[in-house]
């Protein structure tokens, strides 16, 4: 019975065993109130999301499974992927603001946290992503900026991972994977306004989505932190305010972030003109809020999904260069707690990338947020880092030199001049 509960109440909890359990107990799989919980971590079967109309069984829970016995081990690998979760939001939302059109652009929100646009909500999800990293490097980890090509399918996240314009579907998924537990009624109903959105988002996504939501894992990793807590374990300063501060983003996700979405995916959203539905012209009608974009470009030549015109792909590559520069300065801004880091890479991240993106979508193309494959602190120490990142705006100054004549109008071209001294300032605070 003990047994029983203890796999229950991992289960219900979205955590499974590590898979060396079953290794070393030769369990293959476990029966839980009629439900199975296979040996190799694939979905339980059960009701889902939506009402009988659809007559058909649907997943109910997800799983996030586990792959350490150590608390220890296992709440960094977790905090490892919120972080890459948190990244992957941030650019698919940044992604998505900038392939709309101008008579769509109060969705874009204004370059301030909030939960009123994309923009803002990226603006969030990027805090989001610096809390996590904080709390990686305050449990002696280090802070994690890496995130997947696209498109992938990390185990936790509900849905292959795609930069794509904004669509109804992509907007689907992004209310689907922001949703608190108890965001979508699970089994009948629970207010008309509820079902109908279950309904549509069923009617969009299908009926084998894996109910894996991103509140899911931050209620996981609270969980280890409270347990490792209560039995003294837990090496970790003022371990109370983080659980609040991880409570807290699970709070903005799955209410303020999971409504905008919704509002937006069912064409009610206050910014909306004239209370019509977009969604409902084809998509390559006028009216329709995005700009057609291919899905998943890159700025690395022979490359699946290269941009192929040559103008554009070296706007692509001059957005790559200051996306990089923003996720060095923040690896060295969670490692040495540098507000003035912390700022200026804002400054990378609003003003050229912005601008950029404008253009491009005249090319029918999107910035590439491609990897940067010598990672994001390739130096040994602090001023090494420094060092690189004053290399890397090197390069962007002489690529926009070169190309001056192709560049947006509100593209900073003195940015490189205010980042070298940006740079001088922190190696002599440094010193």
């Amino acid at each position: 019975m003990k047994r029983r509960l203890f796999l229950k109440s991992l289960w219900f909890k979205s955590v499974a065993l590590p898979s060396a359990y079953f290794l070393s107990s030769g369990l293959k799989s476990a029966t839980i109130d009629g439900l199975e919980f296979p040996a190799d971590g694939n979905k339980l079967q059960g009701k889902g999301c939506g009402n009988t109309k659809h007559g058909l069984a649907k997943e109910r829970f997800g799983v996030i499974a586990r792959d350490f016995y150590d608390p220890y081990l296992e709440l960094i690998r977790l905090l490892k992927e919120a972080s890459e979760i948190e990244h992957s939001l941030m650019i698919q939302y940044l992604f998505a603001a900038f392939s709309l059109k101008p008579k769509y652009q109060a969705l874009v929100g204004s370059p301030e946290p909030g939960s009123n646009g994309l923009l803002s909500i990226a603006i969030q999800e990027m805090q989001h992503l610096a809390s996590v990293n904080k709390l990686l490097v305050a449990l002696g980890s280090s802070p994690n900026l890496d995130q997947q090509d696209f498109p992938h399918e990390p185990d936790i996240y509900p849905f292959p991972l795609n930069l794509e314009r904004l669509s109804r579907s992509s907007l689907a998924r992004y209310a689907y994977v922001e949703a608190g537990q108890n965001s979508i009624p699970m089994n009948g109903l629970q207010n008309a306004s509820n079902q109908l959105l279950c309904d549509e988002l069923t009617t969009e996504l299908g009926f084998n989505t894996k109910l894996s939501h991103v509140a899911g894992l931050y209620g996981v990793i609270v969980d280890h932190l409270e347990t490792m807590a209560k039995e003294d374990t837990l090496q970790l300063d003022n371990s109370d305010k983080w659980i609040s501060e991880l409570k807290r983003i699970m709070a903005e996700g799955e209410r303020e972030h999971f409504r905008f979405f919704s509002q937006l995916f069912l064409g009610n959203h206050p910014s909306i003109e004239d209370n019509t539905n977009p969604w409902n012209h084809d998509q390559d009608h006028p009216d329709y809020p995005s700009f057609f974009m291919p899905s998943n470009p890159t700025a690395y030549l022979g490359h699946n999904n290269q941009i192929l015109s040559q103008d554009a792909r070296a706007l692509a590559w001059l957005s790559n260069l200051h996306y990089w520069m923003v996720l060095m300065m923040l690896d060295l801004h969670y490692r040495i707690d540098s507000e003035l880091l912390n700022d200026f890479s804002q400054t990378h991240m609003l003003a050229p990338l912005q601008s950029i993106a404008g253009r491009l979508a005249e090319y029918g193309s999107g910035v590439p947020f491609d990897r940067l494959s010598v990672g994001y602190s390739p130096a040994p120490d602090h001023a090494g880092n420094l060092e690189f990142i004053r290399k890397l705006s090197q390069e962007a100054d002489t690529l926009a030199h070169k190309m001056q004549s192709n560049l947006p109008s509100g593209y900073p071209l003195e940015l490189h001049q205010t980042t070298s001294k940006i740079i001088n300032l922190q190696l002599d605070a440094l010193s």
